[in-house]
């Protein structure tokens, strides 16, 4: 039996997310100076995306909902290529680098699942309000 949600914290996603934060931070924490304006948009763009699933909740409106889910969606595009990046100049190595970019991997799929999910949601709502 699922448990139910009452709290963006229920959410599995943003547990991920936020663990991919901590896990940024400290990544971005080791970095040498010459990569300091690299590992503030790591940082910045892996904090976000825990705040978007979070402010998205809040909403408690399906519309706002979703485009928070697709921000965050968003940012984790923009997320991986910072650290394939950091990856090539050897700012991060490549183990970090790897398990970070399978988390980044798996919190997109899983912003997808839910945004596909709570569309259906809807759809099924829709239809069964034409057909009454």
């Amino acid at each position: 039996m699922k448990k139910e949600i009452t709290s963006h914290k229920d959410l599995r996603v943003w547990r991920k997310a936020t663990r991919l934060a901590h896990e940024c931070l400290a990544i971005v924490s080791s970095l040498p100076e010459a990569a300091t304006p690299l590992g503030k948009r790591i940082r910045r763009k892996a904090e976000s995306i825990a705040y978007e699933i979070e402010r998205g909740y809040q909403f408690r409106q399906l519309a706002p909902y979703l485009h928070h889910l697709n921000r965050a969606r968003s940012l984790v595009n923009g997320l991986e290529p910072l650290l394939v990046d950091g990856c090539g100049r050897s700012w991060i190595d490549a183990d970090s680098g790897d398990r970070l970019l399978r988390r980044t991997a798996e919190i997109h799929r899983m912003l997808g699942k839910l945004i596909v999910s709570l569309q259906a949601a809807v759809q099924r709502r829709r239809r069964r309000l034409v057909a009454n």
